[in-house]
């Protein structure tokens, strides 16, 4: 908190009262500098805004990522702020929004490069088999067998 005449950066206590000036009139996230009488706004941030460090360069909101999650699989979004974390370092880069910069180039990217991180295989439930299917398998087994051919191993 700062007054905008002075540049004095105002304590606060634990009941909201400036250190400098405990006297001085507050209202409910303002602040009047007691010096000067101009109105300071606070900067109210809520944790749900806040942004969680994910590399050493990058800052995303948890909003941000979970969109990232849900659009990619896991694997690739690590990738994609590995290539924009190193992309920053290497070359002193910053941005507004790092993840508009993801969505703007490193996405398309990482895609390009490392394609396998986007193909994940899909689990498959195992049916279990009916007597109709088993027979069918015995009787194939056996027209396969009565034709001459060996399987693997019965030799």
């Amino acid at each position: 908190m700062t007054c905008e005449t002075c540049k004095y950066f105002c304590l606060m206590s634990i009941n909201g009262n400036c250190m400098r000036y405990p006297k001085s009139l507050k209202v409910e996230f303002n602040h009047w500098c007691g010096e000067h009488r101009k109105l300071v706004k606070r900067k109210v941030v809520n944790k749900e805004d806040s942004k969680i460090k994910y590399a050493e360069n990058i800052l995303l909101k948890k909003k941000e990522y979970e969109k990232l999650c849900k659009d990619s699989p896991e694997p690739a979004v690590g990738k994609m702020i590995e290539v924009l974390d190193l992309y920053k370092g290497s070359n002193g880069k910053t941005y507004k929004s790092d993840y508009m910069a993801i969505l703007n180039w490193v996405k398309t990217k990482v895609e390009k490069d490392y394609p396998q991180l986007f193909y994940t295989q899909k689990k498959t439930e195992e049916v279990p088999w009916t007597k109709e299917d088993q027979a069918d398998s015995d009787k194939g087994r056996t027209e396969f067998l009565r034709k001459g051919f060996k399987l693997k191993g019965m030799e």
